[in-house]
């Protein structure tokens, strides 16, 4: 979705939306991907949908907390105390930099059950 327009954002979310909506709310939901998200650090949406993170938001990473905050979703990648390296996913090729864009995303209900979410760089997906 990062190098998308506006309107093929908009449709993404949409039709995400109208899935998470069709679950019953005791079912339990798990949202696993690449959401080309950068959640940061701004606590504006805090706990429950994001506990700790790092670096910028951008406007994916916007729209998706929205998305999280909206249906009582967690972000379970940023709920565990982990190296700063178990916690990025992806570089940039250029500037190296470490970013977090695959992201495990469940009811806020569900929580409980996650023991651990980490990311591991030796999975060549």
């Amino acid at each position: 979705t990062l190098g998308a327009n506006r309107d093929t954002k908009d449709e993404f979310y949409d039709q995400l939306d109208t899935i998470i909506r069709s679950i019953p709310k005791e079912e339990h939901l798990i949202l696993l991907g690449d959401f080309n998200a950068r959640v940061g650090a701004d606590q504006t949406f805090g706990q429950p949908v994001l506990e700790s993170w790092v670096g910028e938001m951008n406007e994916n990473g916007q729209q998706l907390l929205e998305l999280c905050s909206y249906h009582d979703l967690s972000i379970t990648n940023s709920f565990f105390q982990t190296k700063p390296q178990h916690k990025v996913s992806w570089r940039h090729p250029r500037s190296m930099h470490w970013d977090q864009l695959d992201l495990i995303i469940i009811r806020r209900s569900a929580l409980k059950c996650v023991l651990l979410t980490r990311t591991f760089h030796s999975a060549d997906c």
